[in-house]
């Protein structure tokens, strides 16, 4: 089975503001995949250079995660994959706006929806509606 798992970086990669947990999380998916003989790639961010032939890295600005998804999208324009799996909503929009099915996405915080919408700002009610 062909498996495409979307991340932003893997464990122990130093890039600032990435959860740790996360990003074990997605990469022992695509590990524990692999050994199991499945047909793998796990997409990141090129702020690591990964030992594994399975990891593929996607350029991204490093001033921001922001446009991370835009560049994430372009690769994945002609991929083919029995299932997607993206690691949270950023990296999950992908598949939606590129149609990828079937998809997997994994909400590892969902406090975000949980906010009081009267106390935020413009800027995070916008990002909670996007959420």
């Amino acid at each position: 089975m062909k498996i495409t798992l979307l991340a932003h970086t893997t464990p122990f990669s130093g890039v600032p503001g990435i959860s740790m947990g996360i990003s074990k999380y997605i990469y022992n998916t695509a590990f524990e995949l692999n050994k199991l003989k499945n047909n793998v790639e796990l997409f990141i961010r090129d702020d690591y250079r990964p030992k594994e032939s399975w990891i593929k890295t996607v350029y991204s600005p490093k001033s921001s995660w922001i446009p991370y998804p835009s560049f994430l999208g372009r690769k994945l324009t002609s991929s083919r994959s029995d299932v997607y799996h993206a690691d949270y909503v950023t990296t999950g929009s992908v598949l939606m706006v590129k149609n990828k099915r079937p998809a997997v996405v994994s909400i590892h915080d969902i406090i975000p929806l949980t906010y009081d919408k009267k106390e935020l700002s413009k800027t995070d009610r916008i990002r909670l509606a996007w959420y």
